[in-house]
């Protein structure tokens, strides 16, 4: 029996995605097929085991620190509603009148899509959770498998992330991109301020809701950087020291605590703690961090690794952050070269790829690897509501 829906790739815009598509009801037939429940992870050429791509079931979302952004600034096409509407989903408990502005949700739970997908699964009799790979997607709705079958769909999902998409993509287009290039977010130390400073006065009105921590997030004029502060307290508190040991939060939770324990920084345990669960918001000094795109940061071979990163990309969008702050008592970092990567790809597949891709009847795009440019935010949960808005409409 033919399925009406099949989706490739099973992370966060994957869950999306089928949450959409089934949410009319009906007997509607959605095949997920997101690779071994346990999957192998890539990781950056640098950075560390910053993880860049999971092939396996949960996706890179298995991996998200779960920061969602509530401004409206770089919603990437979803309406304020459709938003609104998968937040309640996931956070019932979120006062939604903070909706749309500038400030961020640290949620106690991120979603884990792998588990996400189990409870999809047992509500929904229609919804298939398959465990195998794609290896080839036609323009016919037929997907083949590593084991060599064959399976046919009504309309393909294509939610493989930035580094497993273009593969699926070059098949169905029969044309290889030699030069393929990755944009990432740049995650930067920009320096620090004193509680002078009247951005600091945003910050001492975070509060705690029933589902999250919700901090205040500042952005430079043009809206293409966003910074956050963090209470630098003990080492953190001279200028230029525990930046490299704040890597471990890109990481989940668990593997974060080791990364505290191993390195013993009080600095970096107190950061912990603030950006947990928002204690020692009051502080002498802040370090200002800064987010934003750099285009074209990395290759990408066939085989979908990255390759070492463009630094003169990194440094261009570094410079523009650190010119454009919005802050009035800054003592600039003395070290601008220091970066960490955001664990945000995106804008893999060409322009000229997304316009054949749109030629085609029953092929759809939801994950970042279609998108040039995310924004300085966050993206995971604004491409959720783009990717369920997508799917409940079709």
């Amino acid at each position: 029996m033919q399925d009406d829906d099949i989706i490739i790739g099973a992370g966060l815009t994957g869950l999306a995605t089928a949450m959409g598509l089934l949410s009319a009801g009906g007997a509607r037939r959605v095949r997920v097929i997101g690779g071994p429940q346990d999957g192998e992870t890539r990781t950056y050429t640098t950075g560390g085991g910053t993880p860049a791509a999971h092939v396996g079931m949960g996706g890179l979302g298995q991996f998200w620190h779960g920061v969602i952004p509530l401004s409206a600034r770089h919603r990437l096409g979803a309406s304020d509603a459709v938003f609104a509407r998968v937040m309640e989903q996931f956070y019932p408990r979120l006062d939604q009148s903070g909706l749309g502005q500038d400030k961020l949700l640290v949620p106690w739970r991120p979603i884990r899509p792998k588990a996400a997908f189990q409870a999809l699964a047992e509500a929904h009799d229609g919804l298939t959770l398959d465990t195998r790979l794609v290896t080839q997607a036609r323009s016919d709705g037929t997907v083949v498998l590593n084991d060599g079958t064959e399976l046919a769909g009504a309309r393909i999902w294509l939610a493989a992330g930035t580094l497993g998409t273009p593969e699926l993509v070059e098949s169905l287009l029969e044309e290889p991109v030699r030069d393929r290039k990755v944009s990432d977010h740049v995650i930067g130390y920009l320096g620090q301020i004193t509680s002078d400073d009247p951005a600091v006065a945003a910050l001492r009105r975070l509060h705690r809701e029933r589902d999250g921590l919700v901090i205040p997030a500042y952005y430079s004029a043009d809206g293409r950087v966003l910074y956050t502060l963090r209470p630098a307290r003990f080492d953190f508190a001279r200028l230029d020291e525990g930046f490299e040991k704040r890597a471990v939060f890109g990481l989940p939770t668990s593997r974060a605590v080791a990364g505290i324990a191993g390195k013993l920084s009080p600095g970096l345990v107190a950061e912990a703690l603030f950006n947990k669960v928002g204690i020692g918001a009051r502080s002498r000094i802040y370090s200002v961090y800064y987010q934003t795109v750099a285009k074209d940061a990395y290759g990408v071979d066939p085989a979908g690794n990255l390759s070492a990163p463009d630094l003169t990309a990194i440094r261009a969008a570094a410079d523009h952050a650190r010119s454009e702050h919005p802050f009035d008592d800054l003592t600039l970092s003395k070290a601008p070269d220091l970066f960490l990567p955001g664990v945000h790809l995106h804008g893999s597949v060409t322009s000229e790829e997304r316009s054949a891709l749109n030629s085609l009847e029953r092929v759809t795009l939801v994950d970042p690897s279609g998108i040039d440019d995310l924004g300085p935010e966050h993206h995971s949960f604004k491409l959720m509501a783009l990717a369920f808005d997508l799917a409940q409409r079709t």
